[in-house]
C-alpha cells in the first residue's frame, strides 16, 4: 500500500509537537497541564479543553476494542483506553467523553459535520478516506481475515472465496469487500450495516463467511469457539488510525505525539495486554507511528 502523502507529512510535524505537548510522558500525569493555555490558540486542543470535554465517536458492540458494558453501561476495551487517555490529556480528566455510538458508513460524516471530535473506532486508513480527513496513526496493525462456523473447510484461503456459491458477509462502508475481490473478483459478497448479522449468518448457515479485520473477529471467536473459527489466513496489512476531521495538522500532530509516548512509556502494551492480548494470547504488533503498511 503507497503512504498517503498526508500520511506522510507526519514524521515531519512530530517535531512541531514537541512545543505543544505538555506533560504527555505517561497517562497518569498530573492534569495541570492540561489547561487551555498548554495549547496554541484556536487549536482543536484549546478548543476541546475548554469545552471540557472530547467527544468520541466509536462502537458499542466490538469486542476487544469498544463494547458497551451491559451491566456498568461503560464503554470498554483497547479503543476505550485510548480515548480516555486523549480526554485526559486535553481535559484533566479521563472521565470528560461524550460518547457517540459510530458506525462504519457515518464515522466520516461525524467527523465533516463537526458532530464528534476524533474516531477511535477500528478506522482503516486508506488513500480515498484520507483524502475526507485525517488520521492520526496507526495505532493499531490488522489483517483482514475469514470467519466460518467450526466444522467448515471449504474455505483455506481468500482465492476461495471466487467460488459464487460461498455466501461472504461483510460490512457496509467498510474496505473489505476490495481487498477480497483482488484475489476473488467473482466472489458473492452481501455488505451489511450490523456486523453482527454476518457473525449470526455463518453460525445459522445463512452466511459461510464472515470476512473483517482478524483482531476483532478474535475476540468475537473467543466468545463461542464451539461455533465459529478463524481460518487464519490473513490476506491483507493495514493500519488502524484515528479520524479527525480534515486539514487539521497540529491537532494530528499533537495526538501522534500522544501516541509514540505511549509507545514508548509502556502504556500501549498495557492497554493492549488489558483488553486484545488478554484474550488472544499473542504478541502484539507495535505500529511505527506515520508508517502506512
Amino acid at each position: 500500500m503507497q503512504h498517503r502523502t498526508k500520511m506522510k507529512a507526519m514524521g515531519s510535524l512530530l517535531a512541531v509537537t514537541a512545543l505543544l505537548l505538555t506533560g504527555c510522558s505517561s497517562s497518569e500525569d498530573s492534569a495541570e497541564s492540561t489547561t487551555t493555555n498548554s495549547f496554541p490558540a484556536d487549536s482543536t486542543m484549546a478548543k476541546i479543553a475548554a469545552k471540557g470535554k472530547l467527544v468520541v465517536g466509536t462502537a458499542y458492540d466490538t469486542p476487544l476494542f469498544s463494547v458497551k458494558n451491559p451491566t456498568t453501561g461503560e464503554i470498554e476495551g483497547f479503543d476505550a483506553a485510548f480515548s480516555r487517555l486523549v480526554a485526559e490529556k486535553l481535559t484533566g480528566s479521563a472521565d470528560n467523553i461524550e460518547w457517540v455510538e459510530t458506525a462504519s458508513e457515518n464515522r466520516m460524516p461525524f467527523l465533516e459535520n463537526g458532530k464528534v471530535d476524533i474516531v477511535i473506532k477500528t478506522f482503516t486508513i486508506t488513500a480515498e478516506r484520507d483524502e475526507r480527513i485525517d488520521f492520526a496513526g496507526p495505532y493499531y496493525l490488522v489483517g483482514q481475515d475469514m470467519m466460518v462456523r467450526a466444522d467448515y473447510t471449504k474455505v483455506t484461503k481468500v482465492e476461495d472465496l471466487n467460488d459464487p456459491s460461498i455466501k461472504v458477509c461483510d460490512g457496509v462502508g467498510t474496505v473489505t469487500s476490495e481487498n477480497i475481490r483482488k484475489s476473488a473478483p467473482d466472489a458473492n459478497i452481501t455488505e451489511v450495516e450490523d456486523t453482527n448479522l454476518c457473525v449470526e449468518g455463518v453460525k445459522d448457515g445463512r452466511f459461510d463467511v464472515y470476512v473483517d479485520d482478524d483482531a476483532y473477529m478474535g475476540g468475537v471467536v473467543a466468545l463461542t469457539p464451539d461455533e465459529i473459527k478463524l481460518v487464519g489466513a490473513p490476506f491483507t496489512k493495514e493500519g488502524l488510525g484515528w479520524g479527525i476531521a480534515n486539514n487539521d495538522p497540529v491537532f494530528q500532530a499533537w495526538l501522534n505525539e500522544l501516541l509514540q509516548t505511549a509507545i514508548d512509556d509502556g502504556t500501549w502494551v498495557k492497554f493492549y495486554d488489558a483488553s486484545i492480548g488478554s484474550v488472544l494470547g499473542t504478541k502484539p504488533q507495535i505500529p511505527t507511528v506515520g508508517m502506512i503498511p
